[in-house]
């Protein structure tokens, strides 16, 4: 009888632990909520936001083709606060030449993550929002693959190429300048979390990702790597 005691009590406790995960991530909230805007859904939006919710986007989601555009790229979370935020793109392209960034605040209620608010900016406005909400002390950071994707630069013009499929080259360039006989090597890599992980043909660096715009992203190597951070490409001054 004490056995089955423990086994239930020990059942109740799994299950009680299950529950109190929320269904959805911050990020499938976000995403979720666009989808359902965009179909007019409106009782559906209408759960996926927190009873303080104010959106200030004031846009009309349905005719934007928003949904098939928006890339949540980064989300960063405590036990009770969220943010995600989106790639940077042109929203109303009539009237704007410039990109901006789609965010969203979430809080966690009844154990759900809930939109408080949701906003665009500058993707040079969404890189402070993102620095100070990593200044929390317990901010766990979920950074989507395609985040990654794209060409990076490090000092002595040296770069790294972050393909989608998961493959990428790195061009490393000397104080002297490039060497036209040096070929770029090649490597495959993926991303969990905050751990980045490069494998080239004779070794394997482990870099956990520090912090990270759409600018740049900075490194802790715990296997001793000379890298700190990356530039983007395409960010770089004239």
């Amino acid at each position: 009888m004490k056995t089955w005691s423990m086994i239930l009590c020990a059942g109740l406790i799994v299950t009680t632990a299950v529950a109190a995960e929320p269904k959805q991530s911050p990020r499938e909230v976000f995403v979720a909520y666009f989808q359902a805007m965009s179909l007019r859904q409106e009782d559906v939006a209408e759960e996926l936001k927190a009873a303080e919710s104010t959106d200030t986007l004031h846009m009309i989601i349905d005719k934007l083709n928003i949904p098939e555009r928006l890339q949540p790229f980064y989300e960063f979370s405590t036990s009770n606060r969220a943010l995600v935020v989106a790639k940077p793109f042109t929203i109303l392209a009539s009237v704007l030449d410039s990109d901006e960034v789609i965010y969203a605040e979430l809080l966690k209620q009844d154990g759900e993550w809930r939109i408080r608010n949701l906003n665009r900016t500058s993707p040079e406005n969404a890189s402070w929002l993102m620095s100070g909400f990593q200044i929390h002390p317990d901010v766990r950071l979920d950074i989507s693959t395609s985040a990654l994707v794209g060409e990076w630069w490090y000092p002595c013009d040296s770069s790294v190429v972050l393909k989608e499929d998961g493959t990428g080259t790195e061009l490393i360039v000397g104080p002297g300048g490039p060497d036209p006989k040096q070929k770029p090597e090649r490597f495959t890599w993926k991303v969990k979390g905050t751990t980045l992980s490069l494998r080239f043909a004779d070794r394997e660096e482990q870099l956990v990702i520090t912090s990270i715009d759409h600018t740049r992203v900075s490194f802790r190597a715990p296997n001793k790597s000379s890298r700190s951070g990356w530039t983007r490409k395409e960010d770089l001054p004239d």
